[in-house]
């Protein structure tokens, strides 16, 4: 009864036979109002199969620990560690146990040290190690459906004349909002990153032509060629990009990313030229 996890009794088919008071705190209901009652109708549509198929295997005499995200009637979201017991008697399975831990808070350490790990602090974009991580799978997986993708390399050209003209504060203030812009472009299934310093990538794929990329290239720098407004003061910092291809320009995450550097700075050069 005062178990710190949540502890149930079911019958065979699913029943309620006793609730321990954590069982109902994060159920958010009375025992009253659960025993004799199926739980299932309380579980997510999603994981409804996955929590009869751990239940039944546990009448088996086969039962393993998992993880379930819940909400309760209350709006309260826990995830919980979960085991299914067999209750026997005389050798004879009559019902199951469960106990369930209360892991929200380990859990959510967990996402934000995963999430910390694989995305840049200051625009909340992917990082390098992630993005060459989505870059390598766009690879894999349209060499195999014989696909194509557009690798966008970027930076802005007068990014340090910003930081020596208005602090280093300023300066990662405009690339936030640089980041949320092109974020505001990126679909579903793109990427974007900031590799470090002012250099942004852009993975692009599932590409029906290469003029696809471009159109949407075009859209991204009308978009980023406006002026900001950062602590009152409007500047304008217009970017440099560079293109790779794949399959055209190579099969591998550094062909493409060299590639697409490369391209960028002969951009650059040409429009110091001009």
């Amino acid at each position: 009864e005062h178990h710190p996890d949540a502890a149930f009794s079911f019958t065979l088919d699913g029943t309620v036979l006793s609730v321990n008071e954590k069982g109902a705190e994060i159920l958010g209901k009375t025992k009253e109002e659960l025993i004799g009652h199926s739980l299932i109708d309380t579980i997510h549509a999603d994981y409804q199969e996955t929590v009869k198929g751990h239940f039944n295997n546990a009448k088996k005499g086969i039962f393993k620990h998992y993880e379930l995200p819940f909400s309760n009637l209350g709006n309260e979201f826990y995830y919980l560690g979960v085991t299914h017991v067999p209750i026997k008697v005389d050798g004879e399975v009559i019902g199951v146990y469960a106990i369930a831990r209360d892991i929200t808070e380990n859990k959510i350490n967990q996402e934000q040290i995963q999430y910390m790990a694989f995305h840049d602090h200051l625009t909340h974009l992917a990082n390098r190690i992630r993005f060459e991580e989505v870059l390598q799978k766009a690879i894999e997986d349209d060499r195999l459906h014989d696909k194509k993708f557009a690798l966008l390399f970027m930076d802005l050209n007068n990014f340090k004349d910003v930081n020596d003209d208005y602090g280093h504060a300023f300066g990662d203030k405009l690339l936030a909002q640089v980041a949320r812009r092109i974020a505001s472009m990126v679909k579903k299934d793109d990427c974007a990153a900031r590799l470090g310093g002012d250099e942004f990538t852009i993975l692009i794929d599932d590409l029906d032509s290469y003029d696809d990329a471009m159109r949407w290239a075009s859209q991204l720098l009308n978009k980023l060629n406006k002026p900001y407004l950062i602590d009152g003061e409007e500047i304008v910092c217009t970017p440099s990009v560079g293109f790779a291809y794949y399959p055209k320009d190579g099969d591998s995450v550094e062909n493409l990313l060299n590639k697409a550097d490369a391209a960028m700075y002969k951009n650059k050069r040409h429009s110091k030229a001009m």
